[in-house]
């Protein structure tokens, strides 16, 4: 083991082997001087994206660079010189650790670790009822084992999930990586940790041991995954052939005194009890100070057997030491429960008890906090002031009552949640009129909200509306599924534009396309019904086809939604709906550049731009002029395209719109390069970075090292070029966005190609190739074809050279950079055959598709080319 230094000095010392100042190394990743100051100072830690820009501009070797991020991100004070991290354990914002319940529970996590060190113990099952500590055991057992998995330990909250088929979905949330691609998700958790040792915990399952889907999930990891081991907790065992399960009882608790053969206890010895312990623990955060005397400890031994050392009974019970001394909690809870004739039926005897104690908490409330607790239970993943107030009849007053009676938790942000048992108790108390009641103006609410929070999040508050959000995440997937479910045609029509934006922001695109596919059906269902409001029906369809088409950007499919696009445009255009049609226009734009119809993507774009030609409409007019000027870049127009990216830029710059803002300078720069301007480059880029940085969006992010690659390479820093480009192919990767990706896999190829790498060049442009065909972009797939004709030109291979030529010269997918080039290796190959060859090559090109051509590359790769 090597000698402990802090990430901060470890910083330090590589910035000084670069010869950095604090200023310089601020300067490359694009942050404030201060920021550096406070990471080597040990004040901050960087973002994850902040790192990965720090282990690049510092040149952390690619052996290196894993160890590097996750000692960046260590929480300690200090970490291993030399030896890599393991990776920490992910815990989601919204699920509170805590220690509490781990009093007198050294056996338990002791017990735990053995079974996971034992090979065969693959998926460890940890049941018991609910409240009894399982989440905190496995917790803390993951806290203590992570170190041994190189993959590191990641913790899935499941209790938000309503559906087996969210189970992929929330896995790949709480391990940060996104779904891409066509392929099932449940097939891409698998494939994401094939090979990784890892420990992943799900906790909370019970819920979805009836649905098909989760069970069939952890099978596919349990026969796939090898490496990986699975810590669940669940009410019940799973019942798969490979469980091991280790049960889980209440804390010990003092038994009674007056018990036939049992001698009486003292005080001391009731004190040393863990449920008597955990009581007083939670006692004196109600009453600080609170010192018990002899009879209150015989009375809080009475309340832990009345709770058969449950933890959360234990807290749930001192909770009423605001309000009754510990001889009245242990009489209310006495009277009328009848914990062991419970424990004789069929129901768990543990979950008896927690049922016990959630019926007395019950009964002692007010008629007013019952009302509004069976309407908390409406709410998913926590709640505002606000929002309980509007949706429950929640006042301040009665909100207070509850969390001091610890059925309702307040965090140090001010939210609200409910434990997830509690919600279910309270749940079962609501009335069916009651019921459709609150979930209706649930709905409604939480749609109101992100329709309400749209103009924020396209301004300068876009990262303040994501994060106040985000918290409300499930809230609002809970309130589309109602409206789809109740067909409030009215509710899903306002709220579909901002829906589609905030999960765009959060590249949750795979998330969206499914809810408004959801959505659409239910369109389609009402349209044929009799006496159906075909135009308004109409409407809300291409509204929601409109958004579901821009995710072709990401996942393919460009060339079906084109299509689909100029259905609704004919359609819009019928209804004399000018702002739904605009935007249909500006999305079909982007569509058809991308998929190289540049002729008609300027038509549209500036049909667009007509429609939007008004001050409120300046988010548009910002974005599809954008998108305008990188197509005049590809039909060639550049100094056309220079002013209009300028322009638009320069909006954006003004509006404080973050990712629109990136968008337009990384297009404005490549069309400045290729007019050869250099002033203003580095400052921009710096802009870049810094945005991207502070938005810690991974596709910002890649957009900037792709641009900050392209500018390293032409100011010959070929090491820092090379590191940006893997940077940003990794994380276009991880994001599934093939067209991204693809671009960038052609410009890396070329980074190389310049360089002499043959071998590695080659390796870009088939990726490139086989990326752009995934995605529909045909511009990348024919500069990927071109780049490989310079390599079959260098080795000699002429004829298959001056196919691939032959597609880039007359397809209309061309960019017009691309039949420049083209025109120039053209030049240079008719130097070396006869007219004869040139043309007989050429022409065979000329007689091949584009799939066709892209095919004979892929093969002359297997084939050693």
């Amino acid at each position: 083991m090597g000698d402990y230094i802090s990430f901060g000095e470890r910083l330090r010392r590589l910035r000084k082997e670069m010869d950095l100042t604090q200023e310089r190394l601020a300067e490359r990743v694009g942050c404030a001087v201060s920021t550096i100051v406070k990471f080597e100072n040990e004040q901050r830690r960087p973002s994850h994206a902040m790192a990965e820009r720090l282990a690049a501009v510092l040149e952390v070797p690619a052996a290196q660079r894993e160890a590097f991020l996750r000692v960046a991100r260590h929480q300690g004070r200090s970490v291993p010189a030399l030896e890599p991290t393991p990776l920490s354990l992910h815990v989601p914002a919204s699920f509170p650790a805590t220690t509490t319940a781990l009093i007198g529970r050294e056996n338990e996590i002791a017990a735990i670790k053995q079974l996971i060190d034992r090979p065969e113990c693959q998926l460890l099952t940890i049941i018991g009822t609910g409240g009894i500590g399982k989440t905190c055991l496995a917790l803390q057992t993951a806290a203590e084992v992570k170190e041994r998995y190189a993959g590191g330990a990641t913790l899935v909250s499941l209790e938000p999930l309503t559906s087996g088929a969210l189970l992929p979905a929330a896995i790949a949330e709480a391990a940060g990586f996104t779904f891409h691609g066509a392929e099932a998700p449940a097939a891409q958790v698998v494939n994401y940790f094939r090979s990784k040792q890892s420990l992943l915990v799900l906790d909370s399952i019970e819920h979805l041991l009836e649905q098909r889907d989760a069970i069939e999930l952890i099978h596919s990891l349990l026969e796939s995954c090898p490496q990986l081991a699975l810590l669940v907790t669940s009410r019940e065992r799973l019942n798969l052939m490979r469980e091991w399960v280790f049960e889980v009882q209440g804390l010990a608790y003092p038994i009674d005194p007056s018990s036939e053969g049992k001698a009486a206890q003292t005080i001391a010895t009731i004190e040393e009890y863990p449920s008597s312990r955990l009581f007083l623990l939670h006692a004196q955060r109600i009453r600080p100070g609170f010192t018990p005397n002899a009879a209150e400890w015989a009375a809080i031994g009475r309340i832990c057997r009345a709770v058969e050392g449950l933890p959360l009974g234990i807290e749930l019970a001192a909770a009423w030491m605001s309000s009754l001394s510990c001889s009245e909690i242990a009489e209310e809870i006495e009277r009328g429960i009848d914990f062991l004739s419970l424990s004789a039926r069929d129901a768990p005897e543990r979950h008896c008890s927690i049922q016990a104690v959630f019926d007395h908490s019950w009964h002692l409330l007010s008629s007013s906090e019952k009302d509004v607790l069976r309407r908390l239970s409406i709410f998913r993943g926590g709640f505002t002031r606000q929002a309980a107030q509007q949706v429950a009849g929640a006042s301040l007053s009665i909100l207070s009552a509850l969390v001091v009676k610890s059925l309702l938790r307040r965090s140090v942000a001010g939210r609200y949640d409910l434990h997830e048992l509690i919600r279910r108790y309270s749940a079962s108390h609501l009335e069916p009129d009651e019921m459709s009641a609150a979930t209706q103006l649930h709905a409604r609410y939480y749609l109101d909200l992100i329709t309400a929070n749209l103009k924020r999040m396209k301004s300068s508050s876009q990262n303040d509306a994501l994060d106040e959000l985000k918290q409300d995440i499930d809230n609002i997937r809970a309130a589309w599924d109602w409206a789809i479910e109740h067909a409030e045609m009215t509710q899903l029509g306002k709220a579909t534009w901002a829906v589609w934006y905030f999960f765009d922001l959060l590249n949750l695109y795979g998330e969206y396309i499914e809810m408004f596919l959801k959505a659409e059906d239910l369109v389609e269902r009402k349209r044929h019904l009799p006496g159906a409001e075909c135009v308004e029906l109409d409407l809300a369809l291409c509204q929601l086809r409109t958004w579901r088409a821009f995710s072709a950007i990401r996942v393919g499919h460009i060339t079906e939604m084109i299509h689909v696009l100029r259905d609704c445009l004919a359609v819009l255009r019928r209804c004399n709906e000018q702002l739904a049609l605009g935007d249909a226009l500006w999305v079909c734009g982007l569509l058809c550049w991308l998929s190289g119809d540049f002729d008609t993507a300027a038509q549209v774009l500036q049909e667009s731009l007509a429609v939007f030609n008004l001050p409120e409409h300046v988010w548009q007019t910002s974005l599809v002029s954008i998108i305008y000027g990188a197509v005049l870049h590809e039909q060639g127009a550049y100094q056309q395209a220079y002013e209009t990216l300028r322009r638009a830029l320069h909006l954006s710059q003004k509006l404080g719109i973050t990712r629109q803002t990136t968008f337009a300078i990384g297009l404005f720069l490549r069309t400045a390069q290729a007019l050869g301007y250099q002033e203003n480059i580095q400052s921009l880029m710096s802009e870049h970075l810094r945005l991207a940085t502070e938005m810690d969006d991974r596709s910002a992010m890649a957009f900037a090292q792709e641009n900050l690659a392209l500018v390293a390479q032409s100011t010959g820093h070929l090491s820092e070029a090379r590191n940006n480009f893997q940077q940003a192919i990794a994380h276009y990767t991880a994001l599934g966005d093939f067209w991204s990706a693809s671009r960038t896999l052609v410009s890396a190829g070329r980074f190389e190609l310049s360089l002499g790498q043959a071998k590695m060049a080659k390796n870009f442009f088939t990726q490139a190739l086989q990326n752009a065909l995934d995605a529909q972009s045909y511009p990348n797939a024919l500069e990927a074809l071109l780049g490989l004709a310079e390599l079959s030109a260098q080795a000699g291979e002429f004829e298959p050279a001056l196919v691939f030529i032959s597609q880039a010269l007359n397809n209309p997918a061309s960019a017009q950079a691309a039949k420049d080039q083209a025109s120039r290796l053209l030049a240079h190959i008719e130097k070396q055959l006869t007219p004869e060859q040139v043309v007989i090559a050429f022409s065979r090109g000329q007689n091949l598709s584009l799939e066709e051509a892209a095919q004979m590359a892929l093969r002359m790769k297997q084939d050693g080319f």
